[in-house]
């Protein structure tokens, strides 16, 4: 984990199904209510749709704390393309990677 601008980067990678998903919803549990956090997705080589509720699930605590949860994104990789085939990229405000071309729609919560 490292900070950005205030933020907590959280760097996914490798795999992240059920089994691992409820120790990231620990996590971004008991950081949330503190910090800002980004989750980075870009290095996810294998992931479930467990991964997804729990990021809905934390960017919605996020709001009750008044703090923001974003997912940061690149194209082609494999988080990017469950969360469009699931038409969940508005919901979880994901956006590109700065290093990458092009942009998807970014929803501060």
């Amino acid at each position: 984990m490292a900070m950005a601008s205030g933020a907590v980067t959280l760097r996914l990678n490798g795999t992240v199904r059920l089994t691992e998903a409820s120790e990231l919803a620990a996590q971004l549990t008991a950081i949330l209510p503190q910090r800002d956090i980004v989750v980075e997705t870009s290095d996810l080589q294998d992931l479930d749709g467990a991964l997804v509720q729990v990021l809905v699930a934390a960017r919605r605590h996020a709001v009750l704390h008044g703090n923001r949860l974003t997912v940061s994104t690149s194209p082609q990789t494999p988080f990017h393309t469950l969360v469009h085939k699931l038409h969940l990229a508005a919901a979880l405000g994901c956006e590109m990677a700065p290093q990458d071309v092009g942009h998807m729609t970014e929803n501060s919560l």
